[in-house]
């Protein structure tokens, strides 16, 4: 559903970018959500650490940073750019053996 909803938003940021609005995306974060199902199976905790190129999971505050970034003033320049909170997964291709 995320990738429709960013392909839908791409290339409206130009028009908008005045008014600016920001659609952001995470994975490997280690959220109640993600550590319940790895606490079910835990296969997907080791997948988790080890799948990013980073080899952690990444935390709440990775995001929070990442989120103060995008409130502040540094990135008033920024705009149509996708920010990956991921641990490199998105530059990895998917690499991960099991």
């Amino acid at each position: 559903m995320e990738s429709v909803l960013i392909l839908s938003l791409r290339g409206k940021e130009l028009p908008d970018a005045p008014r600016t609005y920001r659609l952001n995306k995470s994975r490997y974060i280690a959220t109640d959500m993600n550590l319940s199902l790895a606490s079910l199976r835990p296969e997907l905790l080791k997948i988790f650490c080890e799948a990013p190129p980073l080899r952690r999971v990444g935390t709440p505050q990775d995001v929070e940073l990442a989120v103060l970034y995008l409130l502040s003033g540094g990135s008033s320049y920024v705009t149509g750019q996708d920010l990956a909170i991921d641990g490199g997964m998105q530059v990895s291709s998917g690499n991960y053996k099991l």
